[in-house]
């Protein structure tokens, strides 16, 4: 089992993630993290060292630091465990102005946790900061129903076709969408 971080090294990554978004070989600059961070650059600087010797980055002084791929993978997992309680807190507690709450409580959350507030949001598929907020499969389903119900209302057979047609489309390019999603 490994071992839990603490909520600096978990801010830490999380900072160089989002500085980096999905680009390839980024750097970011120790300057950046102490202003983003809010701390002064030497404290950026030790505990980039940390986080360099225990695999989590590649850090280079002067030049800047990134992201190894077990320092993303925690950085995803945090993030990832940010957008679901921000749902949890807007749609199932109604609250709002959510983000910074979720920001305190996304370091102590856990799998089972995590697991369960996944299963009672139905599933959201996340990706980055894109929270694909349903599940695909009931949505199929319900418009499946909905159309069942609009042919019952519609006697001509060519009208029909038609709203088995555009039934067919929409789910069609629902599923494309997901695929770019994920």
């Amino acid at each position: 089992m490994s071992k839990k971080l603490s909520e600096a090294y978990e801010n830490y990554l999380q900072a160089i993630y989002r500085f980096c978004a999905d680009r390839e070989d980024c750097i970011v600059k120790t300057s950046e993290l102490a202003e983003h961070l809010r701390v002064k650059p030497p404290s950026v600087t030790e505990m980039l060292d940390k986080l360099k010797n225990e695999g989590y980055i590649v850090y280079k002084k002067r030049k800047g630091v990134k992201l190894t791929k077990k320092g993303k993978t925690v950085a995803e997992r945090i993030l990832q465990s940010h957008r679901i309680i921000e749902l949890f807190l807007r749609d199932v507690l109604r609250m709002e102005n959510v983000h910074e709450l979720a920001g305190e409580l996304e370091h102590h959350i856990t799998p089972e946790m995590y697991n369960a507030i996944c299963e009672l949001l139905e599933h959201p598929r996340i990706n980055g900061s894109t929270v694909l907020y349903f599940n695909l499969d009931r949505v199929e389903e319900l418009i499946n129903e909905f159309t069942d119900e609009i042919v019952k209302e519609v006697t001509d057979s060519e009208n029909q076709q038609v709203i088995f047609k555009i039934k067919e489309k929409f789910i069609e390019n629902l599923r494309k969408k997901e695929e770019k999603l994920l």
